[in-house]
């Protein structure tokens, strides 16, 4: 078995392989501006065709036909989409609009029921957005919240506040900051785990279990040492639920 499962995201794109057995070659590149066929070339040009493309994509449309084209073009397979759904794999979910949930945040879900089956969970998602998830012990997706991403409240201030431009990444772990720089990024890495936090209490107050706390996504590193030490980083979460919804023949080719 060899399926090629990934993870498109709106600045990031991360991918695996599937073997039967596990995922293992796991790779991630940032995008942004990149000619999309090149992007492609560049990333699988040299992969052995694989039997299956399974892809979780929250990026715009054309982007998804052009990543379907070059899969046809060169693999002569069809790229396999996954889709939100009112419920698979043991999870429902909780929009009123199902398909509205985002499939990178549907996929994690599975993953997360999978994993911690009979479990209540707590799932971060720390990317371009934070996205952070609540599921019960019998697989009911209880709702979640969204905010933003760590760059975008620092490029929010950067461009709403006079006298905070170009600034540098965090450039010591105290406490405290002693520059402007180092200030906003760590109030806003504060801010973040403050949310985090108050998700995983507030879902603790009505679960009938111990709450699992899981985060992904690519700034996971930077917020993991806010956190008390309950959290537990996943970094394939999203692949890991891509493949599972894919055992399950919950893909399209749209």
């Amino acid at each position: 078995m060899n399926w090629l499962i990934v993870d498109f995201g709106n600045t990031r794109l991360k991918w695996a392989l599937w073997d039967g057995k596990q995922l293992h070659s796991e790779s991630a590149v940032e995008y942004r501006g990149d000619p999309l066929p090149q992007l492609w070339q560049r990333c699988w040009g040299d992969l052995t065709r694989p039997q299956r493309v399974v892809i979780v994509s929250v990026t715009e449309p054309q982007a998804n036909r052009s990543l379907s084209a070059w899969c046809n073009e060169g693999w002569g397979i069809p790229a396999e989409f996954i889709h939100s759904r009112g419920q698979a794999c043991g999870v429902i979910n909780a929009y009123r609009e199902p398909s509205r949930l985002g499939a990178d945040r549907w996929a994690a879900l599975i993953a997360a029921h999978h994993r911690f089956p009979g479990q209540t969970v707590c799932i971060a998602d720390c990317g371009t957005a934070t996205t952070i998830d609540a599921l019960d012990s019998q697989g009911h997706h209880l709702g979640g919240v969204i905010l933003p991403g760590l760059k975008l409240m620092q490029t929010s201030l950067q461009s709403g506040t006079a006298g905070i431009d170009q600034l540098p990444p965090l450039r010591e772990t105290r406490d405290f900051a002693r520059d402007t720089g180092s200030a906003t990024a760590l109030g806003c890495r504060y801010a973040t785990a403050g949310a985090l936090e108050q998700a995983a209490r507030k879902l603790g107050k009505t679960a009938e279990s111990e709450v699992i706390c899981i985060i992904t996504g690519g700034s996971a590193p930077q917020l993991l040492p806010h956190l008390d030490g309950s959290w537990q980083r996943k970094p394939k979460l999203v692949l890991e639920g891509a493949r599972v919804l894919a055992d399950n023949n919950t893909t399209s080719s749209t």
